[in-house]
């Protein structure tokens, strides 16, 4: 093990705790108890998509099963750590459509690039409306639809168009993780 990455995986554990029975083994994160997505609570799955996004970012790889996942959409999720099973539901397609870089963000000044390669698109976005790039910076944590604005209403409906925010229950998510850490060779992504 790279004790770079066993460093990282333990300051991320520190910092962002996952729950559901989590340790860090050998610089990665294992999530020992099933976690239930798509269940009747959309602010435990969203904040767990939300600490997979930050795992991603971090480089540090997360073990984790699901329960639950009967009404979860999971494609739009194959761009982070794929459970090793979904109760319910085949764990195998996200599994194979997973690859780092799938889907990502850069933020630069005024202006936000996003590249979206799930589902065998192509797609690079730049962002440069400022309510439209506040709105998706606001759904890099759990957004409560139910306190937007008209005018983020509107971004959230593009961006949900784009497929660049989920949503669960009254709650919504940014999809893409933020680039910190360019892969070698960095043309894989």
């Amino acid at each position: 093990m790279n004790a770079v990455v066993g460093d990282r995986a333990a300051d991320l554990f520190r910092r962002h705790d996952p729950g559901y029975g989590a340790t860090v083994e050998g610089g990665v994160i294992v999530v020992h108890d099933e976690v239930e997505a798509g269940g009747d609570d959309p602010l435990a799955t969203l904040s767990f998509l939300r600490f997979l996004q930050l795992a991603l970012e971090e480089g540090v790889a997360v073990r984790w099963a699901a329960s639950g996942g009967g009404e979860l959409d999971t494609a739009p999720l194959h761009h982070l750590w794929p459970p090793s099973r979904i109760a319910g539901l085949p764990a195998e397609p996200w599994e194979e459509a997973f690859r780092y870089g799938l889907c990502y963000f850069r933020r630069g000044p005024g202006f936000i690039t996003i590249k979206d390669a799930r589902a065998e698109n192509d797609i690079h976005l730049t962002l440069d409306h400022p309510d439209l790039i506040a709105t998706f910076m606001a759904g890099r944590t759990p957004l409560p639809a139910e306190r937007l604005t008209a005018t983020q209403r509107e971004a959230v409906r593009l961006l949900i168009a784009e497929n660049l925010m989920y949503h669960v229950g009254d709650l919504l998510l940014t999809l893409p993780t933020h680039m910190r850490r360019w892969p070698v060779p960095f043309s894989a992504v």
